[in-house]
């Protein structure tokens, strides 16, 4: 199923290439064809992190510069050009469906013959473990992932045990799913606030005015709840 055009890339990013679904859910991703040279090289999936307005645009300078084997960037499920996920409507056992979110996108347009190497940035390490580790009918984790690069990742007693029991994570999820975690995330996406955060732990020196743009832009309140599920 190719792009429609209902979802358009911004300005200067890589161009949305194709969607697929995944249990009803619409999933848009971003992708760059091999380099001359690379076509037999292993594909690449870029995985973005979760956050204020962050989707796979996040991955566009990145995808801009690169040369070499074929890269993959798509937006998770509620995330930028994907279907929004509302869970009252439909629910999601997350990173799992994450992952089995990417796992029908390598069965389905990137190819079961051809293992891939994942890339992650920050607390979505989760997911890229996930991918590498799990085995069921449908997926053979050591044999569809090569290598996995985990950048700015938590530590890993934190991905493979957790940092909270599930009475702690939902009471978190009612925390943020009400109306003053609603009031708090309306908060959370202001220019100001994004400025703040950025500098203080993601930027050496300040950050720049396209990066506010595309937080700020991107936190519709319909994108809260993945932030809600990932900060839970």
């Amino acid at each position: 199923m190719e792009m429609s055009a209902a979802a358009p890339p911004a300005e200067g990013d890589a161009a949305y290439a194709f969607e697929y679904d995944y249990r009803g859910f619409t999933c848009a991703v971003r992708h760059k064809p091999a380099a001359p040279g690379f076509e037999g090289a292993a594909p690449i999936l870029l995985i973005h992190p979760i956050g204020i307005g962050l989707d796979s645009w996040f991955w566009g300078k990145f995808i801009d510069a690169w040369v070499g084997a074929e890269l993959f960037a798509p937006d998770l499920i509620g995330c930028g050009a994907s279907s929004a996920w509302d869970p009252s409507a439909q629910g999601l056992f997350v990173p799992l469906d994450w992952s089995r979110q990417l796992e029908t996108l390598w069965r389905e347009r990137i190819g079961p013959e051809r293992p891939m190497h994942v890339v992650c940035q920050g607390g979505v390490a989760p997911i890229a473990a996930l991918l590498a580790s799990r085995q069921c009918d449908l997926w053979d984790g050591p044999k569809a992932v090569r290598s996995v690069i985990l950048t700015s990742p938590p530590p890993w007693d934190e991905i493979s045990g957790g940092i909270s029991d599930s009475t702690s994570v939902e009471r978190n999820f009612e925390f943020f799913s009400s109306p003053l975690g609603t009031l708090s995330y309306r908060l959370l996406r202001t220019t100001g606030f994004v400025r703040f955060f950025s500098d203080l732990f993601l930027f050496d020196a300040n950050c720049d005015d396209e990066w506010l743009r595309r937080c700020v832009g991107g936190a519709t309140l319909a994108a809260r709840w993945p932030v809600f599920a990932f900060n839970s």
